[in-house]
């Protein structure tokens, strides 16, 4: 008996996630160590500096959306024209993160020059646009003044600054390109799975994952005081926050804890932590999609700004969007870890 309950202890146990010895950083040296954490905290940059620009990006998305639906198509198309530097800048954020991850994630040392050097490229014409565009849209009256605080208090104007990130960023990824040809990275390669299928869904849900993740973030600040605690709805409300907050913890836990384990470390905890990840998750969006089918006027009185095409085009794609990925991710996690432990 005492055997049995110990078995399963060892089985709901999470301790190998944080052993140092089954970190893959135990085993470098001291610049290896250092490189290891120069992402990380990249990683961590990043995901601070889109969460609210995203959040801002998906909002406008939405009231596009929402004057085609409406029957004012032109209106949602000079907000295109307005916002598009805005829109680039995200766009270039967005893209940013995720080849940053791919190069840190890279199979070879190929691979992981060729993703800071091509994708530098891409970010410094990137930068570029969004640069030229908003001068460009003053000279030519798209905006009235070079401020007008149309999401910021300082934008268009600060859009230039955006986009010299963006080019700055670039040509950091060019040098550091450069860099790793003449002193060999040595952070280790990831040799990934020879399963095309397991390749195939790393490709669709990460991407996915991070973007839900990043405008997770500000959504779940955003809560703390948009939503009215004292106005009935409580039980919708820890279901929307949380369902939130654990989009975000997703992306954090798999990207910082995670993918920082062995390899056999990995294909141990895999199962388990798809399982438990999955049962939180169920938990608040059962929470939510129920409140909302006993409260169904809680997103339209109390989640203002927190469900934006709620408003502007009458349809809830809250259950949808966080469905997939909250849902269908774990899930995906959990037939990736049997598939490896075959």
């Amino acid at each position: 008996m005492v055997r049995v309950l110990n078995q399963v202890k060892s089985a709901l146990s999470f301790k190998d996630l944080f052993k140092k010895e089954n970190r893959i950083s135990s085993t470098l040296s001291q610049r290896g160590k250092k490189e290891y954490l120069s992402y990380n905290i990249l990683f961590i940059v990043l995901i601070l500096l889109t969460a609210f620009p995203f959040w801002e990006f998906f909002c406008e998305i939405c009231n596009i959306v929402g004057s085609i639906v409406s029957g004012t198509p032109k209106q949602g198309l000079v907000q295109l024209v307005r916002m598009l530097p805005l829109f680039l800048f995200v766009i270039s954020l967005v893209y940013i993160g995720i080849y940053t991850w791919r190069a840190y994630r890279a199979r070879d040392e190929h691979g992981r020059i060729k993703a800071w050097k091509v994708n530098g490229y891409i970010s410094v014409g990137l930068g570029t646009i969004i640069f030229v565009y908003t001068i460009v849209g003053y000279l030519t009256k798209i905006y009235e003044r070079f401020v007008e605080g149309l999401v910021t208090p300082l934008y268009p104007f600060d859009m230039i600054f955006a986009g010299l990130i963006v080019i700055l960023f670039g040509i950091f990824s060019v040098v550091y390109s450069k860099k790793l040809t003449i002193k060999k990275s040595e952070l280790p390669y990831v040799k990934g799975s020879n399963k095309k299928i397991i390749r195939g869904l790393d490709k669709v849900f990460y991407p996915i994952s991070y973007l839900v993740g990043v405008g997770s973030l500000a959504a779940f600040i955003m809560c703390f005081w948009v939503m009215d605690w004292t106005h009935g709805y409580i039980i919708f409300n820890i279901g929307l926050m949380f369902t939130y907050f654990m989009a975000f913890l997703m992306v954090i836990f798999y990207r910082l804890i995670y993918c920082g384990l062995k390899d056999e470390i990995k294909k141990k905890v895999a199962i388990k932590v798809a399982v438990a990840v999955l049962a939180i998750n169920l938990i608040f969006y059962i929470i939510y999609m129920v409140s909302c089918g006993v409260f169904p006027y809680a997103p339209n009185q109390n989640a203002f700004g927190l469900l934006p095409l709620e408003y502007t085009a009458s349809f809830n794609a809250f259950w949808l969007l966080f469905g997939l990925n909250n849902i269908v991710g774990p899930i995906v996690a959990l037939i990736k870890g049997i598939i490896r432990k075959k």
